[in-house]
C-alpha cells in the first residue's frame, strides 16, 4: 500500500503542475474550446462562488420549512395530565386534558422567515460584496479590450488613408509631370521654325538667335 500511495502522490503532483500551467492561467482562457477545460478553469480560478449557491439553497429550504411546519402546528393539541380537586384541596385526581399549542405554529409561520432572513443576510453580506467586486473587474476587463481593438483599428485606418493619399498625390504628380512634358514637346514642335528641308530650326547657344541650316549664327557668327 505504501508504494501505491507514493505513486498516487507523484501522479497527483504531476497532474497538478500540468493543470496549473495549462489550465489555470487567465491567458489560456481565450483559446479554450473544450467545455470541460473551461469548467476546470472557472473552478480553479474561483470565477463562480459555490458558497453563494449553497447558502441560497439553505435559505430557501429554511424559509419553506418554517411555513410548512408552522401551518400544521396551528392545529396542534397536546395531551397532558391535569390535577382535578374533589372537595378539599387534599382530595384530587388526574385527568387527561388536551391543551392547544397552535400559537407556536403561528409564531413559526410569522417570525420564522423573518429570523431566517436576517441570519442569512448577515452571512451573505460578505459573499455578495466579493461577488460584486468580481463582476466589476470582469466588466472593466471587457471594456478595456474593445478600447484596445478600437485604437488598433483607428491606427490601421489612419495608415491606410495616409498610404492612399500618398499614392494619389504621387499619381497626380506623375500625371502632371507627364502632361507638362508632353505640352512642352508639343509647344516646341509647333512653335519652333522649320528649314526648307522640313527640320526644325536650331538656336544659338551664345546669343539665342536662330542659326542657319549650316549651323552658323547670323547674329554673332558662332558655329553651333
Amino acid at each position: 500500500m505504501g508504494v501505491i500511495f507514493t505513486l498516487a502522490g507523484i501522479f497527483a503532483l504531476a497532474l497538478t503542475i500540468v493543470v496549473f500551467v495549462l489550465v489555470v492561467p487567465k491567458a489560456k482562457r481565450k483559446g479554450m474550446t473544450n467545455p470541460f477545460l473551461i469548467f476546470l478553469h472557472d473552478l480553479f480560478n474561483f470565477n463562480q462562488l459555490w458558497l453563494e449557491k449553497i447558502f441560497k439553497f439553505l435559505y430557501v429550504l429554511s424559509t419553506i420549512s418554517c411555513v410548512a411546519i408552522g401551518i400544521p402546528m396551528i392545529f396542534w393539541f397536546e395531551k397532558t395530565l391535569k390535577r382535578v380537586y374533589i372537595g378539599s384541596r387534599f382530595d384530587y385526581t388526574y385527568e387527561d386534558v388536551y391543551e392547544w399549542r397552535g400559537y407556536i405554529g403561528i409564531l413559526l409561520v410569522i417570525l420564522g422567515p423573518i429570523v431566517v432572513r436576517i441570519a442569512f443576510e448577515a452571512i451573505m453580506m460578505f459573499i455578495l460584496l466579493v461577488k460584486n467586486t468580481m463582476e466589476i473587474n470582469k466588466k472593466m476587463d471587457a471594456k478595456s479590450e474593445p478600447r484596445l481593438n478600437t485604437t488598433e483599428q483607428k491606427n490601421d485606418m489612419f495608415d491606410s488613408q495616409t498610404n492612399f493619399y500618398q499614392d494619389q498625390n504621387q499619381y497626380q504628380f506623375q500625371n502632371q509631370a507627364q502632361n507638362q512634358s508632353q505640352s512642352q514637346d508639343q509647344f516646341n514642335s509647333e512653335s519652333a521654325p522649320q528649314y526648307s528641308n522640313g527640320n526644325h530650326a536650331r538656336f544659338c547657344a551664345m546669343c539665342g538667335h536662330s542659326v542657319g541650316e549650316d549651323g552658323r549664327c547670323g547674329f554673332c557668327g558662332k558655329q553651333n
